[in-house]
């Protein structure tokens, strides 16, 4: 696999707060989410990108820049 997930966990049933490590080779990756709220914001912290929109269906992703241990916090952000 290109993404190694050692953990993703929600308390809260709406935050992730997850760690990944790189599988093949390091490098730039997607990485997709599901059950989040339609259409509501999320922040992310330790990701390439600051905040992702879920689409109508709850799925989402970012891209994160895995070259060892990355931990990703996501979170509303309303």
């Amino acid at each position: 696999p290109a993404v190694l997930v050692a953990r993703a966990y929600s308390g809260d049933g709406l935050s992730l707060e997850a760690v990944f490590y790189p599988g093949a080779a390091p490098g730039r990756h997607s990485i997709p989410v599901s059950q989040l709220r339609p259409g509501r914001r999320y922040r992310i912290e330790g990701a390439e990108d600051a905040e992702l929109v879920a689409d109508a269906n709850g799925w989402g992703s970012f891209d994160v820049q895995l070259a060892g241990r990355t931990e990703v916090r996501l979170a509303p952000a309303d």
